[in-house]
């Protein structure tokens, strides 16, 4: 039926009306990014740094600067608006092999894989990690601007093509704030912010997973890598992802931790 109020055409066309018209989602630590000068850009419907400014820096400046700290020293970046879908039941594992390009039915409980998902024309669809909590319970994670669509994608094969398969997906993209911290010291930095974990290369593998007691909440580590260095992504609730970021910014002062967009 119509809708109870006169509503205009315009209003409900459709997506091609201006980005005014769409929600902006931004991040629990959104507030210290404005602050310290982040220069935003648009990531699906979300705001993201994409560089910290210092002074009259150009885009160009600011890039190499970043990653120059990244390497010689340690770099933190909000990774909250990657999307995260939660995969739970007893055939996730299967579902997963069947879903992504390679194999995922042996990936051992508390490792992540990276994977590949693909069209039915064989075109890249997207591309995440996707790690194993326990034996029938799993986070995936997608690209920001596909997040949505992965999730529909997912449940088309559920309810259409595989619906023998026992799984069930939920998005979990706005329940996670998450920052990545990469570079030489970022192993030094994690043994800090959890002082009786053990993050050893042999405590934390490559890849590995681990949820380690971060105050009044348990964090989610990921020992997972997408700029070439030692790196690591935490997860925690969103109520706590500032007080998170501030924690790992303070803490590590003294390794000459900046942000990078």
């Amino acid at each position: 039926r119509p809708p109870y109020t006169s509503v205009t055409i315009g209003t409900i066309i459709g997506r091609e009306v201006g980005k005014y018209y769409r929600a902006t989602r931004k991040s629990p630590m959104h507030e210290w990014h404005e602050t310290n000068n982040a220069v935003f850009v648009d990531a699906g419907l979300w705001l993201r740094p994409r560089y910290y400014k210092q002074g009259n820096e150009t885009l160009q400046e600011a890039a190499k600067r970043e990653a120059a700290n990244v390497r010689k020293h340690v770099g933190i970046c909000d990774v909250t608006s990657l999307g995260k879908i939660d995969i739970k039941g007893p055939d996730s594992a299967e579902f997963l092999n069947r879903v992504y390009s390679n194999a995922f039915l042996k990936l051992p409980v508390g490792k992540a894989r990276y994977g590949v998902m693909l069209r039915e024309d064989g075109m890249v669809f997207d591309d995440g990690t996707t790690t194993r909590i326990n034996e029938n319970h799993f986070h995936m994670t997608t690209t920001t601007a596909q997040a949505a669509n992965v999730l529909s994608h997912l449940e088309y094969y559920l309810q259409v093509v595989w619906p023998e398969l026992e799984v069930n997906v939920l998005s979990t993209t706005e329940q996670w704030a998450g920052a990545a911290v990469a570079g030489p010291n970022s192993r030094k930095l994690l043994s800090k912010l959890f002082p009786n974990e053990d993050v050893s290369n042999e405590g934390l593998p490559f890849m590995g997973y681990r949820e380690y007691k971060f105050f009044d909440t348990t964090a989610r580590v990921f020992r997972i890598s997408f700029s070439g260095e030692l790196a690591y992504e935490v997860n925690v609730m969103s109520d706590f992802g500032e007080f998170m970021w501030d924690k790992i910014i303070k803490t590590g002062q003294e390794l000459g931790i900046q942000p990078y967009g």
